[in-house]
């Protein structure tokens, strides 16, 4: 009796199985998301950067990156000695601290994205985000 009840139609069963995205039976979303691996569970990886410490001086030009020294929150130090010197104008380091990773620190600290950018120029991002 109670078996009828959760029976369910053969199509509307093999109607999952048609979708061209979905859950399988197994746990695995088919067919996988671009760039999503087993251990960051759908989360996307961390930017492949260098560490500012192990770059020389004066290597990085506008647009390059870096993580930064490690440090508690807020503290993470941008290193400014790896800037280029640019023909025209100056650079600065922007930090992204929202962007974090904890390699090679110890204890409560952490590392955060350090984008070089040109100084006094507003990225297309924030004149976008202004205007809308």
């Amino acid at each position: 009796g109670n078996s009828s009840a959760l029976a369910m139609p053969i199509g509307a069963a093999l109607a999952w199985r048609l979708l061209p995205t979905s859950f399988h039976e197994f746990g695995h979303w088919h067919p996988r998301p671009p760039n999503v691996t087993e251990w960051d569970h759908g989360r996307p990886r961390p930017e492949e950067l260098p560490l500012c410490e192990d770059l020389r001086p004066g290597v990085l030009m506008a647009g390059e990156k870096c993580w930064s020294n490690c440090g508690p929150r807020g503290d993470e130090e941008c290193n400014t000695s790896v800037l280029s010197e640019p023909e025209q104008g100056t650079l600065e380091m922007f930090r992204h601290p929202k962007c974090k990773s904890h390699n090679r620190c110890i204890g409560y600290t952490n590392r955060v994205v350090c984008e070089v950018r040109q100084a006094g120029v507003v990225s297309d991002a924030l004149v976008t985000s202004a205007a809308g």
